[in-house]
């Protein structure tokens, strides 16, 4: 298992992905210096009328719902269309999902019109997709850990056949009934806002080149995580943690990864 995750960053900073966000005001810079730093390229498009286009030379899609408005919803929609029809990796960030029926709808909506997909959200969301009546979201901060909606991550992947990564403290990525748990990271992760929508975009980016969909999560966790812990560890505070983060994506070593890398089947 270990073996193919830096074989994954290889073959990346080798191929490259051209990595098609239809993402939030929030995030949209932290994003694009994320996919630099990894050895991607971003393309930010939520035009409806380009979307065809973004499609036919893009690698893969990150539907990113944080500042979703009227304007935007149809855009996600249409895009994961253009997406199925070429067969290309869709990656759903549903976040907020269970704060508003808008969001949460608007998140099934993507999942039923999308294929070749991974859903990657905090426990909060990832439950919210399941059973609307047995979660309380406060938005975009999970207020359970990842490991309460490993049931639900489950049911979400055998409805849907995707993959689901459930972020927290430990990383759950779930395919049908094989898990792997990824424990690396750092609280001071959370500290810094777009942390995780960047992260859909690395599972996007590792989706585009990878062998399969479940592998491709599981490297981009490890890798993600484990740059965020190796960075924390020289940072003074979320200010110079981002530059130290974006320095060791750029550098990480696959020594780096074997030294450090804590991760185990469930």
């Amino acid at each position: 298992m270990m073996e193919h995750i830096y074989n994954d960053l290889k073959n990346l900073r080798e191929k490259g992905a051209l990595v098609h966000c239809i993402t939030n005001y929030v995030a949209m810079n932290i994003n694009a210096n994320t996919l630099l730093s990894i050895g991607a390229s971003p393309l930010m498009s939520h035009a409806r009328s380009e979307l065809g286009e973004i499609a036919a030379i893009s690698s893969c899609l990150v539907n990113n719902i944080g500042t979703l408005d009227d304007n935007w919803r149809p855009s996600f929609l249409e895009a994961s269309k253009f997406y199925v029809e070429q067969e290309k990796p869709i990656i759903l960030d549903p976040v907020g999902s269970g704060a508003s029926k808008l969001r949460t709808q608007t998140c099934l909506d993507i999942i039923n019109g999308s294929k070749k997909l991974i859903i990657r959200g905090n426990a909060s969301e990832i439950q919210s997709l399941v059973d609307q009546n047995k979660i309380s979201s406060k938005g975009v901060d999970s207020s359970i850990e990842s490991h309460a909606a490993i049931e639900s991550g489950k049911i979400l992947s055998k409805e849907n056949d995707c993959v689901v990564f459930i972020s927290g403290g430990d990383d759950f990525i779930i395919y049908h009934d094989k898990i792997t748990k990824i424990s690396n990271g750092s609280s001071i992760m959370t500290k810094v806002t777009a942390i995780g929508c960047s992260l859909s975009c690395i599972v996007g980016a590792f989706a585009a080149v990878g062998e399969s969909l479940y592998k491709s999560a599981i490297s981009s966790a490890a890798i993600f995580s484990i740059a965020g812990e190796l960075a924390a560890s020289k940072s003074e505070g979320p200010g110079d943690f981002q530059v130290n983060f974006l320095n060791k994506l750029n550098n990480i070593t696959e020594k780096e990864i074997l030294d450090n890398l804590k991760i185990t089947s469930v």
